[in-house]
């Protein structure tokens, strides 16, 4: 005992170190199984809820973290429409005959009915606190809506859209299924360990069954007989006779067990288990596990598709939704973007848009016949700008976070060359002819220009400060540089690479695009919420127009008619008619809407949105009453972790080590002093 609190403190010390390290080693990014790419959703941000239309066409899923609904096509697996809902939406629900979705807004109290003919939200309704779940009746009469905070069950018609009945249940009520006879409701309530059994014909509790710890999800067998209950506590499957209204089998299953549904045939229950990442599946006759299937990360709901083929299972935590073959009990694949999207480029021939993943170093290739990643190239640290050669075999990405241009070889989609450049490197521009690189230094105020057949810095040009966006004139002859700092356009000739005019525009230019014929540059003025229109025969301004705060990006469609700027405060696109230079529309797109593409053949928009990580894709349709979105793909990927986080971390271990160290050391010279 003669030096057990000092050795004690060591101890802590040492345990504290080794503690700190796996904490290090888990931030890490891991690495991406590049599994099977066949089929797959990303996210928007923190997806939970999901449920299938009964023709199996549309997968709604909720985005707690977007306070969004992301409707899936089935049959590309590509995200359609998302749709604005109420705040943190959770619960979700299809009407039997699919015309309409409901959809619980845990934040605002609230349940949402959206439109699936039109992907629109048309009512919102007022419920009890915290709604968490919502069940339809088989007749799609009503709808059943758990109210979390409130210990209650409210019951909505379908016709008045209006709370009928406020039923009172027992504790934290959570998950919510309607028999497929219509007869009964059967509500998990998680702080009481108990399902109550509501009568609907008198929505009233005309039983409560014991069940395991924390109940959390609920199934109705198709035949009514059975219930399924996921007792998250205790990692596993209670099975309740709906006869006796007893539990007669409980089935082990995976850490956490969460969400739960059970196939059109009633042969299978798939259980989400959050603790392990899994999603197991029992025999509904044996009530045994017939199969054990990992997915993604914090597995939360799972839905079938009438046909039963295929489970949709959404991951909080890696914001996924897993597509599970349902013959072979095997994820199909999932689609993998990075954190931040932000410079997009299409190919000439239209048929890929190369996204910058800021966060995620690497670049998404997506195809726009799918609108689903085809690939995740590796680049350098904090890449932004991409440009694309005119004949479409090399893309040239500037990253910002290692001062490099990274050269992808568009067949292979793999990095053939990386070159180092000025300080910060931002936006990218290509020659007309493909010969030369025009890079923006917004770290050193310069613009570096490369040689495409050396694949090296041929000139560096000084220009204004903090210089970010760039384009150059169709015939080649001119680059326009938007220096956001000083305020300014700097104009290179590209003959002599020397600045030959500097024009003054608005407040903290940004992006800078050039109309086909060559006559008007369009500059995006950040911090005055405006577009610059410059005169490229005059170098002056000749128009300045309006648009949302903060408008970021910029391109022109190729037939020259419209402008689309990003604006990224506002989370929407200013569509400018450039005949008029006025806004034609503005369209609402995802948060943070930052960089801009157009295919060749103008008829679709590419946005990336940063804070949302996703892109947008914009139809562009004259024939249509308004532009409309038609599909996004979003992000997911680990983001990184800077060296700079491991260095304070370590600093942060070794000073508690050296403070630890200190008090042994004085509680051993207490000790000496008290001896003698």
């Amino acid at each position: 005992m003669k030096n057990g609190t000092s050795k004690t403190l060591r101890l802590c010390s040492i345990i504290l170190l080794i503690l700190f390290l796996f904490y290090a080693f888990a931030l890490l990014p891991q690495p991406v199984k590049a599994a099977n790419t066949k089929t797959a959703i990303t996210r928007l941000s923190d997806p939970y809820g999901v449920a299938v239309t009964p023709n199996g066409a549309q997968v709604y899923v909720t985005n707690e973290g977007s306070d969004t609904v992301s409707a899936i096509n089935t049959a590309t697996n590509t995200v359609a429409a998302t749709i604005p809902v109420g705040r943190d939406p959770i619960g979700v629900a299809v009407t039997p005959n699919g015309a309409n979705v409901y959809v619980a807004n845990v934040g605002s109290d609230s349940v949402s009915i959206i439109s699936t003919a039109t992907n629109t939200e048309t009512a919102t309704i007022p419920v009890g606190n915290e709604p968490l779940s919502v069940a339809m009746t088989p007749n799609g009469a009503y709808a059943y809506i758990t109210n979390e905070e409130s210990d209650s069950v409210s019951v909505l018609s379908t016709t008045t859209n209006k709370v009928v009945a406020t039923i009172p249940v027992v504790s934290y009520p959570g998950a919510v299924a309607v028999s497929p006879n219509g007869k009964y409701a059967y509500v998990t309530n998680e702080g009481s360990a108990l399902v109550s059994v509501i009568n609907t014909a008198a929505n009233a509790v005309t039983a409560t069954v014991p069940v395991g710890s924390e109940p959390a999800g609920v199934a109705v067998t198709p035949d009514s007989e059975h219930v399924y209950v996921t007792n998250e506590g205790s990692a596993s499957v209670s099975v309740i006779d709906t006869t006796a209204n007893t539990v007669t089998a409980t089935t082990p299953v995976g850490a956490s067990p969460f969400g739960i549904t059970i196939t059109p045939n009633g042969d299978y229950a798939c259980v989400t288990n959050e603790g392990s990442d899994t999603v197991s599946v029992i025999n509904t006759d044996t009530n045994k596990l017939s199969a054990t299937i990992p997915v993604g990360s914090y597995p939360d709901a799972v839905a079938v598709v009438p046909s039963g083929a295929y489970a949709y299972v959404t991951n909080v935590a890696d914001n996924t939704v897993s597509i599970i073959s349902m013959n072979t009990n095997t994820v199909t694949a999932m689609i993998l973007v990075g954190y931040e999207p932000g410079g997009a480029a299409i190919t000439p021939n239209g048929s890929y848009a190369y996204i910058t993943n800021g966060d995620g170093d690497s670049v998404s290739v997506i195809s726009t016949a799918t609108n689903s990643v085809t690939a995740t190239v590796p680049v350098g640290s904090g890449p932004y700008g991409v440009a694309i050669t005119p004949n479409g075999e090399y893309a040239y990405v500037a990253n910002a976070g290692s001062n490099t241009v990274s050269v992808i070889r568009t067949a292979a989609n793999a990095v053939i060359a990386t070159i180092t450049v000025g300080a910060a490197p931002y936006d990218v521009a290509i020659s007309p002819n493909g010969e030369y690189v025009y890079v923006t230094n917004s770290g050193s105020d310069t613009v570096s220009v490369i040689g495409t057949t050396t694949n090296k810095v041929s000139a560096t040009l000084t220009v204004g400060v903090n210089p970010f966006g760039v384009a150059l004139t169709p015939n080649g002859a001119y680059a326009y540089v938007a220096n956001d700092v000083s305020t300014t356009v700097s104009v290179v000739s590209t003959a002599s690479d020397k600045v030959v005019a500097t024009i003054p525009v608005g407040s903290f230019p940004f992006g800078v695009a050039i109309t086909p014929n060559g006559a008007y540059a369009y500059v995006t003025n950040v911090g005055s919420g405006s577009v610059c229109v410059i005169s490229t025969a005059t170098k002056k301004v000749i128009d300045t127009i309006t648009v949302n705060t903060e408008p970021y990006g910029v391109a022109v469609t190729p037939n020259g008619e419209y402008a689309y700027v990003t604006n990224a405060d506002s989370n929407t696109v200013s569509v400018i008619n450039t005949a008029k230079n006025t806004v034609a529309e503005s369209i609402t797109v995802g948060a943070g809407s930052y960089g801009v593409a157009v295919t060749p053949n103008s008829a679709y928009v590419y946005v990336t949105n940063d804070v949302s990580n996703t892109v947008w894709v914009i139809n562009t349709d004259a024939s249509s009453a308004s532009v409309t979105v038609t599909a996004s793909a979003t992000a997911n990927q680990t983001p990184t972790l800077w060296p700079s986080d491991i260095i304070i971390g370590a600093a942060i271990a070794l000073v508690i080590v050296i403070i630890t160290l200190f008090v042994s050391k004085k509680l051993r010279i207490k000790k000496a002093d008290s001896r003698s």
